[in-house]
C-alpha cells in the first residue's frame, strides 16, 4: 500500500560517517517504488528508487531551499493539495471544488506537477 513517512538519520551516522544530510526526509512508497524528498548539499532534492532503495537516481529535482514552491511546501501539509505515487510517477494534485479528491480528475481535482518514470 502506498505510504508517506519521514525517515530520521541517526546523529551518530551524521557525525561518524560525515553525512551532510538533513536529519529529515519525506518518503513516498508504493511497493518497491520510492521517492524521497529533503535537503542534501545545500539543495532541496527529490530522489527515486525502483528497487526498494538499493539503487537511487539522485537529484531528479534540485531546488534552492528558500524557493517558494508547492514542491517543497507540500511536505509540511497544505490544505487542498496531496502528493502521491500514481503509476510510478510522483504527482502533486490540487482540489478544484468541494468534492475534491473524492471526485474525478480534471473535474474535481487536477494534477499540477508530475515526475514521470
Amino acid at each position: 500500500m502506498p505510504g508517506i513517512a519521514p525517515i530520521s538519520i541517526s546523529p551518530f551516522l551524521r557525525k561518524k560517517r560525515g553525512i551532510n544530510w538533513s536529519s529529515y526526509w519525506v518518503t513516498l512508497t508504493d511497493g518497491l517504488i520510492i521517492y524521497r524528498k529533503g535537503f542534501r548539499g545545500g539543495k532541496y532534492v527529490i530522489d527515486f528508487s525502483s528497487d526498494g532503495g538499493i539503487i537511487w537516481e539522485l537529484n531528479l529535482v534540485s531546488l534552492e531551499p528558500d524557493e517558494d514552491t508547492i514542491i517543497i511546501n507540500i511536505d509540511g501539509g497544505v490544505a487542498g493539495y496531496r502528493h502521491q505515487i500514481r503509476d510510478n510517477d510522483y504527482c502533486i494534485d490540487h482540489v478544484l471544488d468541494e468534492t475534491g479528491f473524492a471526485g474525478i480528475e480534471d473535474e474535481n481535482w487536477e494534477c499540477i506537477y508530475k515526475i514521470e518514470k
